[in-house]
Order: structure tokens, then sequence, then C-alpha cells
């Protein structure tokens, strides 16, 4: 069986929009009742963009429509002007930019 430095090291060499695939895939494997629980900022923030939502202040995107604008921008790399993993530490600074 392989380690998790030996699948690391394999999944990085992936082109991003097969990694993405495969965090998805990884991700549909969690049990619910693993998952931890959320922070007090995050219930906060959910609450906020719901109230905003619900108030017709913001609408929603489709997941298909904002998964396939990462993958689009993750296929032209990351922007200048931001650099890599810079907007709000998240990991998708050169998905977003």
């Amino acid at each position: 069986m392989l380690d998790y430095e030996a699948v690391l090291a394999d999944a990085t060499r992936l082109p991003i929009a097969d990694r993405i695939q495969l965090i998805e895939a990884i991700w549909d494997t969690m049990p619910v009742d693993s998952l931890p629980p959320l922070s007090e900022e995050w219930i906060a923030e959910i609450r906020r963009r719901s109230a905003e939502h619900d108030s017709g202040t913001v609408s929603g995107v489709p997941w298909e429509q904002l998964k396939a604008d990462a993958l689009r921008r993750a296929k032209r790399g990351p922007s200048p002007i931001l650099g890599r993993f810079s907007v709000g530490g998240d990991g998708f600074g050169d998905l977003l930019g």
C-alpha cells in the first residue's frame, strides 16, 4: 500500500483539472459524521451569506458554472496580480484571479 507522501507526490504531478477531480472524489468518500464542526466564524459567515441571498441582495451561481470557471482559470495559470494562493489563504487564489 502506498503511503501518504507517495500518494501526495503522485497527485501533485497531475494536471490541475485532474487534481480538482481527485479532491472531489476523495471528499465524496468522507462520512458526514466524520467532518469537524464548523467554527463560530464560519457559522457567522454562512448566516451572513444566507441573509444576503434571502434578501435578494445577491444571487447564487450554479456549481457547474463555478467549477467550469475555476477550471478555465486554472488552465490560464496564476494571476500575475494576485499570485498563487493569495486570496483568503484558502489555496484558490490562482483560481479566483
